[in-house]
């Protein structure tokens, strides 16, 4: 027999902490985006114009599952919804309920529960569902027992790449053409003579940080406000994500300078031996050096020789990451209505 319990605020979220990691530790999921650390940093900086609604699941006083939930509205062909929704956005990019065991009945009682619990509720909206993972593999079944309208559908493919060679053979296998560009740029940046890479990984430290808002301010990004620096909760979430990783061991930022000038960085995690690539950025002044580019061969040759199996860009596939990517990873979004007259 199971039974909920709600969290509803920032502080009973952070009194299950101790029970949330020890479930995550083993539930298999090997990604960073739903530790304890990621999800309340997420929380404090990204929901408070919504509702936190976690549910935790408990079976004879075990805690066997949690669904990260928050209550949110949206605005669908014009028609404003109350709505039922992960905790996370493009900044997180993969989530999914956390199970212990018993996935379909798990599922089964978590839909109920939202469904018979929330009676003004208009839709379910659970995004960002990585393919393969036990939510996406059980919720399928599970809503087909329902009377419920709901799609399916192929979010965006998110590019990642399997590190199980050396890096020499690994680029001898990139096209033509990029191996051309990047012969290119290694003479170019040889000429100039006055180029440096700097890691960030043993410890946080604020000049890191500072190089890469100096960056960002530069960035076509910006121009569009949806660079780091563009919002000051962008800003201040990657500041404390940068902190929290330092001190778990999973920082790992590299930065190109120019005559001691940032002119390119790549924020990353190293988690699990996957590198995740969640911010990169170049200096649109020095466009005509491609830093970009030349950053991200060094990024994915220090993953290599750092023995890792995975390169994970995280988002939507774009045309740079594609010429490194060598596989996709979908990432599912599911719009379950209530029978409401909304919905």
């Amino acid at each position: 027999m199971f039974r909920a319990k709600i969290i509803d605020s920032f502080d009973s979220l952070l009194q299950i902490k101790k029970d949330w990691d020890n479930l995550f530790s083993q539930c298999g999921i090997n990604y960073p985006f739903l530790t304890f650390e990621w999800i309340s940093t997420w929380w404090k900086y990204f929901g408070k114009s919504n509702k936190l609604f976690v549910l935790v699941v408990i079976e004879h006083n075990e805690i066997v599952a949690i669904a990260p939930f928050m209550f949110t509205k949206r605005i669908m062909r014009g028609v404003p919804l109350k709505s039922i929704t992960f905790l996370s956005n493009y900044h997180s990019n993969r989530i999914e309920m956390i199970l212990l065991r018993k996935e379909y009945d798990i599922i089964n009682f978590i839909l109920n529960y939202l469904l018979n619990a929330s009676p003004c509720m208009d839709l379910i909206e659970l995004g960002f569902i990585p393919e393969g993972c036990n939510t996406e593999k059980t919720l399928d079944k599970v809503l087909l027992s329902h009377r419920l309208r709901y799609l399916k559908f192929i979010d965006f493919a998110s590019p990642y790449l399997n590190m199980n060679d050396q890096w020499d053979n690994y680029l001898n296998n990139r096209s033509k053409k990029l191996r051309h560009k990047l012969n290119s740029l290694n003479n170019k940046f040889k000429e100039q003579d006055n180029y440096e890479f700097l890691r960030f990984s043993d410890c946080y430290e604020d000049e890191c940080v500072k190089k890469i808002f100096q960056v960002s301010e530069k960035t076509w990004k910006h121009t569009e406000n949806s660079a780091i620096v563009s919002k000051k909760e962008t800003l201040d979430f990657y500041t404390s994500i940068a902190e929290i990783a330092s001190k778990r061991g999973w920082l790992d930022i590299l930065i190109l300078t120019i005559q001691e000038v940032p002119v390119a960085f790549d924020y990353k995690l190293n988690y699990n031996s996957t590198n995740y690539c969640l911010k990169i950025g170049y200096d649109l002044d020095y466009k005509s050096y491609s830093p970009g580019q030349f950053l991200m061969a060094r990024s994915i040759r220090n993953a290599f020789e750092d023995g890792c199996q995975e390169f994970d860009f995280v988002g939507e596939k774009a045309r740079f990451k594609m010429e490194w990517a060598s596989s996709l990873r979908n990432h599912y979004k599911y719009l379950i209505f209530s029978n409401r007259f909304l919905g």
